[in-house]
């Protein structure tokens, strides 16, 4: 049997030494292929959280389309540090004001609400879901605790906008808790592909929309 050697995308050690060389690259979709779907959930007054960041740009889109405040968490020290720079860079450069954006070093798979100061409206990721998603065991055990530490840090009636390449993603929201995330809506959005034949067939990726359901106890 032929072994496959598949990408580590669950281990940190491989973003770590990714993040060496790698100064920027957006996961799956862009900011412009999102932004009529997402800005139905979001708030200029809101603060945004954006989960395993890594080195995206999104948070400046965000900014650059006046939303306030964008708090971006990534496990990886190095990549948050670059990242700070790149923000001052960048107020610099274009003369813009990126005071809003932050950038925390905290792991969402362990107590994520204790590197952050506030609990949350609208939660955002582009492909973290999936990453967390390789290497688990045959319980999803590491995609439920993702949903259970999102929990964690998301207010009631929290909105958490989740981008992956799989449309059969699951998010394990346990009806029978005090609270769990429910998906709303499972909406396809078409890959951009200008290299393309004519004809040739549509690619999509999924925006999952999940809601914090607090039940009454």
């Amino acid at each position: 049997m032929t072994k496959i050697n598949a990408v580590p995308f669950h281990e940190k050690s491989y973003w770590e030494s990714r993040f060496q060389e790698e100064r920027h690259f957006e996961w799956l979709l862009k900011w412009d292929n999102v932004k009529s779907e997402f800005e139905t959930y979001l708030n200029k007054n809101e603060d945004i959280l954006h989960l395993g960041c890594g080195n995206s740009e999104l948070a400046f889109e965000l900014s650059d389309c006046g939303y306030k405040n964008i708090i971006n968490v990534d496990y990886v020290e190095t990549v948050i540090k670059y990242m700070k720079y790149v923000t001052k860079e960048k107020s610099a450069l274009l003369g813009k004001d990126y005071s809003g954006i932050s950038w925390i070093a905290g792991d969402c798979l362990n107590n994520l609400k204790s590197y952050l100061p506030n609990t949350y409206s609208i939660l955002m990721d582009k492909s973290l879901m999936d990453t967390i998603a390789c290497g688990d065991d045959e319980n999803q055990s590491r995609v439920k605790k993702l949903s259970e530490e999102l929990l964690s840090v998301a207010k009631p009636d929290a909105y958490w906008l989740s981008i992956s390449f799989s449309g059969e993603r699951e998010f394990y929201g346990n009806e029978r808790e005090k609270s769990y995330w429910k998906t709303e809506k499972r909406i396809p959005i078409e890959v951009p592909q200008p290299n393309d034949k004519p004809g040739a067939p549509a690619i999509y990726y999924y925006l999952y929309v999940n809601r914090k359901i607090v039940r009454d106890v």
